[in-house]
């Protein structure tokens, strides 16, 4: 398993912070499962598929990076 950085914007770490904790979850587990359904949404979705590598990260909300 690899362990990875994502700064984003305080605003966007107290959201998720407020729906994992009555969710009994955890950020890491959230931030997991949707990088684990990128594959899937990009193939039921065509236009995911249109923006290729690149262009994919442009789905990101601006303030977000990941290191």
């Amino acid at each position: 398993m690899r362990n990875i950085t994502v700064s984003v914007p305080d605003e966007v770490y107290t959201a998720a912070r407020t729906y994992a904790n009555p969710h009994e979850t955890s950020i890491s587990s959230m931030v997991a499962d949707f990088l684990f359904t990128l594959p899937h949404c990009r193939q039921t979705h065509p236009q995911l598929k249109e923006l290729g590598e690149p262009g994919f990260a442009q789905l990101h909300s601006p303030g977000m990076r990941i290191a």
